[in-house]
């Protein structure tokens, strides 16, 4: 008899933080979470109006990508804003440390603070990007609306077709059995 072997939680896919992108069982775990969030929004909108199920799923994403988009509009342009005012900031900010560090004793750390504060003005200095750098940009935005988009879709299925999947897979429970697992 062989053994099966051992897969540690960082080498499955699974939603482990770190540096790997989540796999599938990780975005159809979050997908079960929130469909069953969206779930009682959805018989909300069907107990008020007479559209069917699928439609109060449209509805639903329909309300939240306008949150989205309400979201990125307001909040965005400030956010740019605010980083353009601390960005305009740093290079007086950067000169009075350096007139700071240097008139720190000992002098071996007055040295230091300075060549500290020049390898962050280097690093702050505007320069064009690697061509590497706008396709692994441009890469992982389609990466990122890809999964949103499949999320989106696995969502709409299971709140769509959950009480379908729940009955399939209590078919594999043995007849006397499957009582007590609807109740758990």
């Amino acid at each position: 008899m062989r053994a099966l072997p051992s897969v540690s939680p960082s080498s499955s896919g699974s939603c482990s933080s770190g540096r790997r992108r989540p796999g599938s069982s990780c975005w159809s775990f979050i997908a079960v979470l929130l469909a069953s969030a969206l779930e009682p929004v959805v018989g909300w909108i069907r107990g008020r109006t007479p559209l069917g199920r699928g439609s109060s799923i449209l509805v639903v994403y329909a309300l939240f990508l306008a949150a989205v988009v309400a979201f990125v509009l307001v909040v965005v342009p400030a956010a740019f804003n605010q980083f353009n005012v601390i960005v305009a900031g740093l290079p007086p900010l950067l000169d009075r440390g350096r007139e700071w560090a240097a008139n720190i004793r000992p002098q071996g750390l007055s040295t230091s603070l300075t060549a500290i504060l020049d390898s962050v003005e280097r690093q702050l200095a505007a320069r064009p990007p690697d061509t590497e750098e706008v396709v692994e940009v441009g890469l992982t935005v389609a990466e990122v609306l890809v999964s949103l988009v499949t999320l989106l879709a696995v969502v709409f299925f299971w709140l769509l077709e959950h009480a379908r999947l729940q009955r399939f897979t209590l078919a594999f429970l043995p007849s006397e059995r499957r009582g007590g697992a609807r109740e758990a």
